[in-house]
């Protein structure tokens, strides 16, 4: 947000994973065999200003 940049999640991008073509996008995109698409997010600069929701840290879970 310091540099004017919004995101928002993209949510039936999902639907392209799980349908029968899911196996030629892991390989075009180059996903290591042991991942698994899981979220998308559009990244850019917003059409209009809306506060960012409140931050839940308690909610994400980091995998190393």
């Amino acid at each position: 947000q310091s540099m004017g940049l919004g995101s928002c999640i993209i949510g039936l991008a999902g639907a392209a994973f799980s349908g029968r073509v899911k196996d030629d996008l892991k390989n075009e995109l180059e996903f290591p065999p042991c991942h698994e698409f899981a979220i998308s997010v559009a990244i850019g600069y917003p059409a209009m200003d809306k506060e960012p929701h409140d931050m839940r840290p308690e909610k994400v879970t980091f995998i190393k």
